[in-house]
């Protein structure tokens, strides 16, 4: 006779996580309030490029400050959505859209420490989604950079993590495309490479050359974004040519 699987445990987490989406949203709810702040005036400049250019603007030339294409394209996406019909631009949304995205980086934090038998795990991502260390990036319009690019670096170890347990190249091609868009959205995430190195040392307590070939298409992105991180700090952001 086949037994029902029990579902209890996998529905467990669903309480611990809605408790963990309020918190994190209503701790953020002030920030809706904030406006627009120090450099945010950059967003209506990039808005107008593309506007003016379209989307290879930001994708396909060296037109933009710095080469963060998936986080233009983002503002970009909210301004035809919420703005375009109405001038000026309405910060609202912006912190809105800059809050959910945080709230998912702490349910990824959350699962990804439980995946690893981290005690606390939960504990751990209520503490992240609440310290002051991140409001600066979630609160400030124009910092959408850091949390999009770290929702898509913890995707990336979260699929690694299911490649590494279950196999599959769908996996494997999720964890990678993670990791593009994170570093497409800023190179701060460029240490990718070496955690997962660090995630198989942690789960098997060594690393084999297996490890090394699977970490090097991350790697390959790595640098090579990296170089052109650097090139756009250097020449556009500061040398502002």
């Amino acid at each position: 006779m086949n037994s029902v699987p029990d579902t209890s445990a996998e529905r467990a987490w669903v309480p611990q996580a809605g408790l963990l989406l309020t918190v994190t949203l209503v701790t953020f709810l002030p920030s809706l309030d904030a406006g627009f702040v120090w450099n945010d005036d950059d967003l209506d400049e990039m808005l107008a490029l593309i506007d003016d250019e379209g989307l290879d603007a930001v994708w396909f030339s060296t037109r933009s400050f710095n080469y963060w294409p998936v986080t233009w394209t983002s503002y970009w996406v909210e301004h035809k959505v919420f703005d375009e019909a109405r001038k000026p631009l309405r910060p609202a949304h912006y912190h809105v859209i800059n809050v959910l995205v945080h709230a998912v980086s702490c349910l990824l934090l959350w699962r990804i420490l439980v995946r690893l038998g981290v005690p606390g795990a939960w504990l751990a991502g209520l503490v992240f989604a609440v310290h002051p260390v991140n409001v600066e990036s979630v609160a400030w319009i124009t910092q959408r950079k850091n949390v999009l690019s770290l929702v898509f670096y913890l995707a990336a170890l979260r699929w690694w993590l299911d490649f590494e347990r279950h196999g599959g190249r769908l996996r494997y091609g999720l964890s990678l495309a993670s990791f593009l868009l994170g570093m497409l959205s800023k190179g701060a995430v460029i240490a990718c490479p070496l955690v997962l190195l660090l995630l198989a040392w942690w789960q098997r307590g060594r690393i084999v050359r297996r490890d090394v070939l699977r970490a090097l298409p991350f790697l390959v992105i790595a640098v090579l974004l990296g170089i052109s991180e650097v090139w756009f700090q250097h020449v556009r952001a500061i040398g502002g040519e």
